[in-house]
């Protein structure tokens, strides 16, 4: 009898215990599309790349929990400032004029080179007044399109951005704006040989955050905003970044 009401005991502590770290256990929502080296889709609700990394290493630190929606991007971007549960938060978002004042900007993940890519034999796009006259290959909803249009160049656009490597190389498109890191690598997936790729000198140089909605609230921000801050203090981070350096 005194053994069935030590094991009732400690069955009801455990119940205790286990209900304040699932309380305790904040979860957020992370909106994106699978991105090369960004952020790779693993599984239905694991992300890999390097900003999925930085993200996911950040909350694990801080006893934090995440789900991920995988959508188009231009819907991530919709999803977020929607956000309907007032905990989703969107990467790796480039930070612009254009999208200043729509969203909260939680924490700089890292910077991301852009480039125009080519077919071999042509002049190599080194600046936007080179694209003139040219269609451009670009990802829809993207920072890529914002720089595009602002420099009123002709050009088509996708929901799959590594789609334009395939069109690119058919000649569909005459040159694809993208980050130098996804297009190397969309081409070495789509076992397209480089050699017959060239691409210019950086056009810019796109800061890339984690960001959410205004409407979420300031303590889950910040919560947020300190884990990141801290994990990039550590060698881990330098280390991933040190990597996509390396891959660059």
């Amino acid at each position: 009898m005194y053994i069935n009401t030590k094991l009732v005991l400690i069955f009801i502590v455990l119940n205790i215990v286990l209900g304040i770290y699932a309380k305790d256990k904040e979860k957020i929502t992370i909106a994106t599309e699978a991105f090369l080296f960004q952020t790779d889709k693993i599984n239905t609700n694991e992300i890999g790349g390097l900003a999925g990394k930085i993200v996911v290493e950040s909350l694990k630190r801080v006893n934090m929990d995440y789900e991920m929606m995988w959508v188009p991007w231009k819907r991530a971007q919709n999803e977020t400032l929607l956000n309907s549960n007032n905990s989703t938060f969107i990467i790796p978002l480039t930070r612009n004029n254009e999208r200043e004042s729509k969203y909260n900007w939680v924490s700089h993940l890292y910077n991301n080179d852009t480039a125009f890519f080519t077919l071999k034999g042509q002049k190599k796009i080194n600046d936007l007044k080179s694209a003139k006259n040219l269609k451009i290959g670009v990802l829809n909803g993207s920072s890529y399109e914002i720089t595009i249009k602002e420099a009123q160049l002709n050009y088509e656009t996708t929901t799959l951005d590594e789609s334009n490597s395939k069109k690119l190389v058919l000649k569909k498109i005459d040159a694809w704006y993208t980050s130098k890191i996804n297009g190397l690598m969309a081409f070495k997936i789509n076992k397209v040989n480089v050699n017959h790729i060239a691409y210019g000198r950086s056009i810019d140089s796109e800061k890339i955050y984690i960001a959410t909605a205004k409407s979420t609230p300031q303590s889950l921000v910040e919560k947020v905003r300190k884990a990141i801050e801290d994990f990039k203090k550590t060698e881990r981070y330098r280390v991933l970044i040190d990597n996509a350096i390396k891959n660059n």
